[in-house]
């Protein structure tokens, strides 16, 4: 008997098109992923750096949830960047906490852990605020020099890379930019100050007493969430962060130095813009609360 071929192509696509999540009446799968992505130019520089949030809409309940996350993460590779970088943070030391480089999770959610565990990811040994990349630029995370926001940073090795983008995966500029932070580092925002953190950090089964320093906010400083929108709104009307919509909420993008400009713009000419009141100096609280810190 002659094979159908007909059937065949049909067949494979189906399995290649797995249902992801429902919205808006309709299921969506990865192919509407890589779209959306290339829609906003995510798939056109060197290095892409990811923010993830899963609030797209309902997953399939058919699907594993380790299948879900796969499909996601396949959608970045599809964009043919060289080389993806996501945030693994875990606070660990002003958690009181050790930091194990292989074995400490990730606060930043299920597929920056799906992503940091995958045999192909390398992951700094930053015990504060550390990152894992796939791909060419390696030297983004290796050799922690000490500062988790300055001087040797991911985010410090970044600024002085070309072709940078920052995409936003199911979250928003607002909620979860922390490159921001790194450019009031630069910037010297006086709100803002350098804090020593001590630990162990254990790498490949060797543990070392490390130091690692914390560009914090003095305790009575408040950020001001509406000003960070009005920097996410403005990049939008400048047509710097592109946007789409997809399911129940979008993906976007922007390029790091056109984000790099306008936000030191704006310091430059208000160096309080982005927290609720003028900083004097003389009223520095530098007592420090981790209670479970999962942001900057």
């Amino acid at each position: 008997m002659v094979e159908d071929q007909s059937i065949c192509p049909q067949s494979n696509f189906m399995i290649n098109q797995k249902n992801i999540f429902f919205s808006n009446q309709k299921w969506h799968t990865r192919d509407d992923l890589v779209n959306a992505m290339i829609k906003v130019g995510a798939n056109d520089c060197n290095i892409l750096y990811v923010h993830f949030g899963f609030s797209f809409g309902m997953p399939n309940p058919d699907l594993p949830r380790s299948v879900i996350i796969n499909e996601f993460y396949e959608a970045l590779l599809e964009l043919g960047v060289q080389t993806i970088c996501m945030p693994t943070f875990t606070f660990s030391f002003c958690n009181a906490q050790d930091y194990h480089v292989e074995k400490s999770k990730s606060s930043m959610g299920a597929l920056n852990e799906y992503f940091r565990n995958r045999p192909e990811s390398i992951r700094s040994c930053d015990p504060l605020m550390s990152s894992a990349v796939i791909g060419q630029d390696k030297d983004l995370v290796l050799n922690f020099g000490g500062e988790s926001v300055g001087r040797g940073s991911t985010f410090d090795r970044i600024f002085h890379k070309n072709k940078v983008k920052f995409l936003f995966m199911g979250t928003y500029l607002p909620d979860c930019f922390t490159y921001m932070h790194y450019l009031e580092w630069r910037a010297k925002v006086p709100y803002r100050y350098n804090r020593n953190f001590e630990g162990n950090v254990t790498c490949e089964d060797k543990m070392q007493e490390k130091e690692a320093t914390l560009f914090v906010r003095y305790n009575n400083v408040k950020p001001n969430a509406l000003t960070t929108i009005e920097y996410g709104e403005k990049l939008k009307k400048m047509g710097f962060l592109k946007e789409f919509p997809l399911g129940q909420s979008s993906i976007s993008c922007v390029e790091k130095d056109l984000a790099t400009d306008v936000y030191l713009d704006i310091l430059s000419k208000d160096v309080s813009y982005f927290v609720c009141d003028k900083f004097s100096e003389l009223d520095a609280d530098k007592r420090f609360f981790a209670n479970n810190m999962v942001a900057l």
